[in-house]
């Protein structure tokens, strides 16, 4: 598996397939996929598996956090930890809030394993937030330096 960056020219050329994996949970379309947020191009990335994209994480700045915008894995890949990573690697990139529909209890439960809790509600979604311990904060900055991107693509995902 590889993470590679989601920029702006990767989303217009993959539009089709980013949609496709969110298909099924998902009312976005392409306006939503490749409309400007503060930060997006630079924060936001795609996981793929033998050439193909599995999945992908939208992060931008929003009320001067880094949010997850949306965190999708395909149907096919899902349960196989591939939601792990990628919710590791944007809490690696620094974010912090997402929202998510109160009644989807799984993942709820999922991001609550990852070390969210939530911190109130927004417009009928429950409202998330990554609140690190010191131990974290001190296994991020070693993560960070052990951490190599070559050419958009991470030498490491787990």
């Amino acid at each position: 598996m590889r993470v590679v960056e989601l920029t702006k020219v990767f989303a217009e050329s993959h539009t089709a397939r980013l949609l496709d994996i969110s298909s099924d949970v998902s009312a976005w379309q392409a306006q939503h996929v490749l409309f400007d947020l503060p930060e997006k191009w630079t924060r936001s990335f795609a996981v793929t598996d033998a050439g193909a994209i599995v999945s992908y994480c939208i992060i931008s700045r929003r009320n001067g956090v880094l949010h997850i915008n949306q965190l999708m894995v395909h149907r096919d890949a899902r349960a196989s930890g591939i939601g792990t990573i990628v919710l590791r690697e944007a809490l690696r990139r620094g974010a912090e809030t997402l929202k998510v529909d109160p009644i989807n209890a799984g993942a709820i439960r999922f991001y609550q394993r990852h070390g969210l809790s939530n911190s109130g509600t927004e417009n009928g979604y429950l409202v998330m937030r990554y609140r690190k311990t010191a131990a974290q904060a001190q296994n991020t900055l070693a993560d960070e330096k052990s951490h190599v991107i070559v050419r958009g693509v991470a030498a490491e995902t787990a």
